[in-house]
């Protein structure tokens, strides 16, 4: 009967959190183009759904795990881009309740897992790089905190010390983190800490053993299979070559961009969320003070624990060299459960401040949440669409055979016109980019001559801005086989084959 309580609650949350996510992010679901790389994702999908295999038909430096989960998706919603970020929205609903169903477990306290999960919410919906725009770090964060709950409610579960067996549990969890790597591979920073915590947690209570050969060893062994469930598919099609090369060698071949001082300065964009972090971080007496409150015990090893997994994620975050904004939404968990018990019962530090949220805290809640939501709306109503203004220019022109070439414009256009990719390179900087041609060893001659080649191929839009960084062999190619036959908005130019 309690436990189907428990459910019960659960589900209302999830319910709740997944439509206040839609709520926040409604607005944005109708602009063709956020960011680039949800563009990249769909149309990789669809080629994958039109019998392309990923790697050698077409390309990306992402692991395939991530395609597989957009193949799903594109099919699922039948392409549609609303309905693709609706379902964005879900994951990001799903994973602040599951959050919220970790707060709760281990403080005791509703309040604490309501602040956690709704804060999630709003970390991933304020900003565009930093969660409104899709990315694959909104997908995983669903898997990782699954592991992280399934975690916490094995080592706190009351029959714990009654119920060895661990394996079934921690298999699960080796198995949503190996998911999670394989759709990105720093999703291993939850692995490590996940593995640092059972280890220490081991220690602690005199079961070492237990810890290494009924949690470590059935979670590494799970968190093995997706790896072998990647391996297996590229060796049965013969291409274990390719899979060694996209995933190991090409990422020695990328140059590290930023020096350690560029790194910290990169940090510092994350303390947008500075007044979170500040009372999620602020040192409470209550986490020390000797009370016979029964969960603070907990709460404070499930503090540690936050803190050892963002410091994890940091340095996966910080390590590459590489700076986009989107890597920190794997960050946002870790805010929002710091943030959430700050609401702890029994705290009394700044208490005018506390004081507040009791009396202001859910009208100015509403008002913020509304407010932000027509702010999407309207910001992305009065942007002009322009990938959407070239498919409906594009679209009455084509043949059935017809194809175009996204030279260096929105890859989005071919999801709309619903045409193959002339290319196996879908994202326009693979081809143009100087560190990309020269990391994947492009051989630009080759790839012009496939297009030219191509009798489809009627069409080429070309982005006007910046032509000195696209002058190579392919657009060589394209000025002596196409001409121009029209001039977009003064940014575009569309060009056709010659006669």
């Amino acid at each position: 009967m309690q436990h189907n309580k428990r459910l019960a609650s659960w589900g209302f949350a999830a319910l709740t959190l997944v439509a206040f996510a839609v709520l926040l992010r409604w607005g944005s679901f109708f602009m063709s183009v956020i960011n680039h790389d949800e563009s990249t994702y769909i149309v990789i999908a669809d080629e994958m759904l039109r019998g392309k295999t990923y790697l050698a038909d077409v390309v990306d430096t992402k692991p395939i795990g991530l395609f597989w989960l957009f193949e799903g998706l594109v099919w699922l919603s039948g392409g549609s881009i609303f309905l693709l970020r609706l379902i964005a929205s879900a994951f990001i609903g799903l994973t602040a309740s599951v959050w919220w169903w970790t707060a709760r477990r281990v403080t005791a306290s509703t309040r604490v897992a309501w602040a956690t999960g709704l804060t999630y919410v709003f970390l991933c919906s304020l900003f565009t790089y930093f969660g409104l725009s899709p990315n694959t770090e909104l997908y995983f964060n669903l898997l990782t905190a699954t592991a992280i709950a399934l975690v916490v409610g094995r080592i706190w579960s009351p029959t714990y010390r009654h119920t060895p067996l661990d394996w079934p549990a921690f298999g699960l969890v080796g198995l949503c983190l190996g998911f999670a790597v394989i759709i990105k591979p720093v999703a291993a920073a939850e692995s490590l800490a996940i593995g640092l915590f059972l280890l220490w947690q081991g220690w602690k209570t005199n079961s070492i053993k237990q810890a290494v050969f009924s949690r470590c060893l059935p979670m590494t062994v799970a968190f093995c299979l997706p790896l072998l469930l990647v391996y297996g598919y590229y060796a049965f099609r013969e291409m274990l070559d390719l899979l060694y090369f996209y995933n190991y060698e090409l990422t020695k071949r990328y140059p590290v961009e930023k020096t350690m001082l560029d790194r910290l300065v990169y940090m510092g964009e994350y303390m947008r969320f500075l007044p979170l972090l500040v009372l999620g971080f602020w040192p409470s007496a209550a986490f020390d003070s000797k009370t016979e409150n029964e969960a603070w015990p907990k709460i404070k090893v499930y503090r540690r624990f936050l803190f050892l997994l963002g410091i994890c994620i940091l340095l996966m975050i910080l390590l590459p060299g590489k700076s986009f904004g989107h890597y920190f939404i794997q960050l946002h968990p870790i805010t929002a459960a710091l943030f959430g018990l700050w609401f702890l019962p029994g705290r009394a530090e700044w208490p005018k401040l506390r004081s507040f949220f009791s009396r202001f805290g859910k009208p100015l809640f509403i008002v913020v949440a509304i407010g932000l939501s027509l702010a999407h709306f309207f910001r992305y109503q009065s942007k002009y669409d322009q990938a959407r203004a070239v498919s409906d220019w594009l679209i009455p022109r084509l043949e059935a055979q017809d194809e175009v070439f996204m030279e260096n414009y929105h890859q989005i256009v071919y999801h709309l016109i619903d045409r193959p990719v002339p290319t196996p390179y879908v994202h326009s900087s693979l081809l143009f980019y100087d560190h990309h041609v020269e990391a994947l060893d492009l051989k630009l001659e080759f790839e012009a001559e496939r297009l030219i080649n191509n009798a489809n191929l009627r069409y080429v839009v070309r982005r006007k801005r910046q032509p000195e960084l696209y002058v190579n062999a392919v657009t060589r190619a394209v000025d002596a086989h196409f001409i121009q036959v029209f001039d977009f908005d003064s940014e575009l130019i569309i060009l056709e084959r010659k006669q």
